[in-house]
C-alpha cells in the first residue's frame, strides 16, 4: 500500500499540478481569432485579424519598433511560460500544489465542463442504490474538493497572478501593435486583446460553475428525494395500536445520510464558484487589492484570505440566524418527543436550505459539453474516432462477431445522457485493422505501437481520425467481454481494449514514470467520453494520466476517477488474494479458513 494512503482508502499518490491547465493558451489563441468560447456563446468583441495572430506568436524583433523589439521571444510563448509557471520554477515548486490523482481528474473534467461522472457510469456504478450511497457521497463530495482546492489562498493566489501577468503581457502587446500602426499612420486597432482575455476567463469560469452546479444539484436532488422517502416509509411503519396509539420507527441510516446530503448543499452554495478578487477586471480590481501594488504572493494571499474568512463566517451566520429561528417556532408551536428531535431537524434544515438555495429545487439547466459542441460545429467533419488493431487470431468468425456486437453495444451505451449526443454519435467510427494481415505478432503492442506511428502518417489513416492514440483488443480483452451480454451494466468490471500512447516515446524528450509502457487498459463504455473527449479532442490528460488512475483497479483497467470508498473494497480484495496466492506457495497450510 501506498505511503500517501490511509487504511479507509480516502486518500491516493499524490501528484503536483498547475494552476492553469496548459491547453488554456491553445484555446485562448484559438478564441482570439474564431470568437470560440469555452461556454458555447460566442463574444461580441471585436476579434483580431491573421496578421495579428501571426504577431501574437512572432518574436516581437522581427515586427515590433523599439522598445518593444527588445523583449525576448515571442509575446504567445512569454504568456504560456507563465500559465506553465515556467516563469518561476523555483516559487511555484516550493507551493504545495499536489492533488489526490482522482481529484486531479476530476478537476480535469470541471475545467473542461464535462460531466463529473456520466450517466451512463452513474447508473452502471448503482450509485442511486441504497447500498451504495456512500460511493456517491464520496463522487459528490470529490467534486466540492476540486472547488475547495480552487479556493486556497496560495492556489487562489497562483491563478491570480498568472491572470494579471498575462493581463500585463497583452497589454504590452496592445502597446507594440498600437506603435506599429502609428509607425503607418494607421489607426489604432479596434480590439482590446486584454479585454478578450479577461472575457475569456470570464466565459471559462461561468462554464466550469454551471456544470459543476448542475450536475451536483440534480444529483443531490434525486439522492435526498430517494432518502426522505426511505426514511418516511420507515416511519410510517409501525403498528397500530390503538385508534390513539400506534408507533413510529426511526431509520437512523437515513437521517445520518440526509444530514451529509444537506452539508453537501451547504458547502455547494458556497463553494461551487470560481473567486476573482485581486483579478485585473475590466471594472478594475477589486477595492481591498487595490493598494496592495507589488506586494509580495503572502501579503496579497492573506488580503484574499481575509475577505474568504468574513465572506464564509457572514454565510454561515446567516444561515445558522434563520435555522435558529425556525427550529425556535417549532418547538414551541409543535414540540415533539425527544426522540423524533433528530428527524425534525432534518426537516428544518430541509426547509431552511431551500427557502435561501434556489438552486436546491430548480438546478442550473447544464449545456452541452464542449468536446460535442465543437464537434457539433466542426464544418465538413464526416467522422471522429480511433484506429482499432485486431491482435487476437484464435477467434473463429463467428466468435470475432459475436464480440463486436458486445463491443459495440457497450460503446454505445457510453452515450447515454450526454448532451447532444445524437447529432454527434452516428459519426464516431472505429477503423478497423487486422493485425495478422499486417504481419503483427499476437498480443504485441509495442509492435501496434510502431505500426500506427507510420500508419498515421499515411493517406490509409481515414480522415477525422485520432493520431496520438489508438486501440488494440488482444486476448485478454477480448475475454474480458466473455460473460456481457448486450446491455448488461457491470459497474467496474466490464470488458475493456488497450489504449496505446504513441507519443510516449517522443526520443525521451519526456520522462515516462516507472512501470509505464505506453498503454492502459481502458472500459468500453469511457472510450468517447473520456479518451476521445479529454485525449484525443480536448488534449486536457493523457494516457500516463488513465495509468495512474487504473493502476488501483484490481484488473488495471482505468474506469475514471474514484473514491475511498470504492478503493477500500479493491485493496481488500487484494489482500485476500495476495493472502490466498501466499498460502498456495506454502503448500495450502496458511490459507485461511472460514
Amino acid at each position: 500500500m501506498s505511503q500517501s494512503s490511509r487504511r479507509d482508502g480516502s486518500e491516493e499518490d499524490q501528484v503536483h499540478d498547475l494552476p492553469f491547465p496548459a491547453s488554456v493558451i491553445t484555446r485562448f489563441a484559438l478564441f482570439l481569432t474564431s470568437g470560440i468560447p469555452p461556454n458555447n456563446v460566442k463574444t461580441t468583441l471585436p476579434l483580431l485579424a491573421p496578421e495579428d495572430i501571426q504577431a501574437l506568436s512572432s518574436n516581437y524583433s522581427t515586427w515590433a519598433p523599439a522598445p518593444f523589439s527588445q523583449l525576448p521571444g515571442a509575446p504567445l510563448i512569454r504568456i504560456a511560460s507563465h500559465i506553465s509557471g515556467l516563469h518561476d520554477l523555483v516559487r511555484f515548486a516550493l507551493t504545495k500544489n499536489d492533488m489526490g490523482r482522482s481529484e486531479k481528474a476530476m478537476k480535469s473534467r470541471i475545467w473542461e465542463g464535462i460531466a463529473p461522472i456520466s450517466e451512463a457510469r452513474w447508473r452502471a456504478k448503482g450509485l442511486d442504490d441504497r447500498a451504495n450511497i456512500g460511493e456517491a457521497i464520496g463522487y459528490l463530495k470529490l467534486v466540492v474538493d476540486v472547488f475547495k482546492h480552487f479556493s486556497q489562498p496560495n492556489i487562489q493566489g497562483q491563478m491570480r497572478e498568472i491572470n494579471n501577468t498575462v493581463c500585463a503581457e497583452l497589454d504590452t502587446f496592445q502597446d507594440a501593435l498600437k506603435a506599429v500602426r502609428q509607425s503607418k499612420g494607421e489607426e489604432a486597432p479596434t480590439f482590446n486583446v486584454m479585454r478578450l482575455w479577461q472575457e475569456y476567463i470570464k466565459l471559462q469560469f461561468g462554464l466550469m460553475t454551471v456544470q459543476a452546479r448542475s450536475w451536483l444539484f440534480i444529483r443531490l436532488k434525486s439522492l435526498y428525494t430517494s432518502w426522505k422517502n426511505v426514511m418516511l416509509e420507515k416511519f410510517q411503519g409501525g403498528r397500530i395500536l390503538s385508534d390513539t396509539h400506534g408507533t413510529v420507527l426511526i431509520d437512523h441510516q437515513a437521517i445520518a445520510v440526509l444530514n451529509q446530503l444537506l452539508d453537501l448543499y451547504q458547502d455547494a452554495e458556497y463553494y461551487l464558484r470560481i473567486r476573482s478578487e485581486g483579478y485585473f477586471l475590466p471594472q478594475g480590481v477589486h477595492a481591498a487589492f487595490a493598494n496592495a501594488g507589488n506586494q509580495a504572493p503572502e501579503v496579497t494571499n492573506r488580503i484574499y484570505e481575509d475577505i474568504e474568512r468574513a465572506r464564509r463566517r457572514d454565510y454561515e451566520f446567516s444561515l445558522k440566524q434563520v435555522l435558529d429561528q425556525r427550529v425556535a417556532q417549532r418547538r414551541t408551536s409543535m414540540p415533539v418527543p425527544d426522540f423524533l428531535e433528530s428527524m425534525s431537524m432534518v426537516v428544518d434544515r430541509e426547509f431552511v436550505q431551500k427557502g435561501l438555495q434556489q438552486e436546491i429545487e430548480n438546478p442550473l439547466i447544464p449545456q452541452v459539453e464542449p468536446w460535442v459542441y465543437d464537434l457539433q460545429n466542426k464544418v465538413g467533419m464526416q467522422r471522429f474516432g480511433f484506429v482499432a488493431y485486431r491482435i487476437s487470431y484464435k477467434e473463429s468468425d463467428e466468435d470475432w462477431a459475436t464480440f463486436i456486437t458486445k463491443f459495440e453495444s457497450g460503446l454505445n451505451s457510453g452515450w447515454e445522457g450526454v448532451l447532444g449526443a445524437d447529432t454527434i454519435k452516428g459519426k464516431a467510427y472505429l477503423q478497423w485493422i487486422d493485425g495478422k494481415k499486417e504481419g503483427l505478432p499476437e498480443g504485441d503492442f509495442a509492435a501496434v505501437q510502431n505500426h500506427f506511428k507510420s500508419f498515421s502518417k499515411s493517406d490509409m489513416l481515414l480522415p477525422g481520425l485520432d493520431k496520438t492514440v489508438c486501440l488494440a483488443l488482444d486476448a485478454i480483452c477480448i475475454s474480458s467481454f466473455a460473460n456481457t451480454r448486450a446491455g448488461d451494466r457491470k459497474g467496474d468490471y466490464r470488458g475493456f481494449v488497450t489504449a496505446i500512447d504513441c507519443n510516449s516515446s517522443d526520443n525521451g524528450r519526456r520522462p515516462l514514470p516507472r512501470g509505464y509502457e505506453g498503454h492502459v487498459k481502458i472500459i468500453d463504455q469511457l472510450i468517447w467520453t473520456d479518451l476521445y473527449a479529454q485525449i484525443a479532442a480536448r488534449h486536457a490528460q493523457n494516457l500516463i494520466d488513465f495509468w495512474g488512475l487504473a493502476a488501483r483497479h484490481p484488473w488495471a483497467v482505468y474506469i475514471g476517477p474514484t473514491v475511498g470508498v470504492r478503493r477500500k473494497k479493491w485493496r481488500e480484495m487484494r489482500d485476500v488474494l495476495e493472502t490466498m496466492l501466499k498460502g498456495w506457495k506454502d503448500g495450502g497450510r496458511n490459507i485461511p479458513v472460514r
